[in-house]
């Protein structure tokens, strides 16, 4: 099953290396989690989503759903999907959590989109994550982040040379140190969780029971 999937640049960096790796990274990791027969969820879908490479992989035997953030990229996504009956793309606000909390998932997928969110909403989506997640599934998570301090914050902005215009200023209002998500994570109930690639100012986390 060919999608077309291909890696995007997206808008905090501008080394277009390190962003394939880390969503190749993510993908990898996800993969390790999934079977014929299981569900895969991505919390932030676009016309880019995650999902592409796992339907690839498992095809029919997997379902997929995804949420797209606002009606426009709901209907640009579902038409991404024209072609697969076992995609379900939702059009949905993660600030309200997860709409349908008690069904059960294998893996979640989230690129970039926790720091959209307010801080205190993420709290309860993490939590909802946990509880929805089948006892052998995982969450795996790609995240801006910000240094752990002031100092160590204009250090690895310059090494990314990013200029502040106004879109970055609005990702960085939203944008935590990477111990932070670290920690919610495991306030949620997760028992293994891992930072497990990072550079100047992203992480991919992955977390499991």
């Amino acid at each position: 099953m060919t999608s077309g999937w291909k890696l995007e640049i997206k808008p905090r960096f501008k080394d277009t290396i390190l962003h394939e790796q880390m969503r190749a990274a993510a993908v990898h990791m996800g993969m390790n989690f999934i079977k014929e027969g299981d569900s895969v969820v991505d919390l932030g879908a676009d016309a880019d989503t995650l999902l592409f490479p796992f339907i690839e992989k498992f095809g029919d035997s997997c379902q997929y759903q995804g949420f797209a953030n606002g009606p426009e990229l709901a209907a640009q996504t579902r038409d991404k999907f024209s072609d697969f009956p076992n995609v379900v793309i939702t059009e949905h606000d993660l600030s309200f959590g997860l709409p349908n909390p008690d069904k059960k998932a294998n893996l979640f997928l989230c690129d970039y989109a926790f720091y959209k969110l307010p801080v205190t909403y993420r709290h309860h989506l993490l939590h909802q994550v946990f509880k929805s997640l089948d006892k052998d599934g995982a969450i795996v998570i790609i995240e801006p982040i910000f240094g752990s301090d002031s100092a160590v914050e204009t250090v690895l902005r310059a090494l990314t040379e990013q200029e502040n215009d106004e879109q970055d200023e609005k990702i960085t209002e939203v944008t935590v140190p990477a111990d932070w998500t670290s920690e919610w994570l495991r306030r949620a109930g997760f028992k293994h969780v891992e930072c497990f690639w990072r550079t100047y100012g992203a992480g991919v986390w992955v977390a499991f029971k």
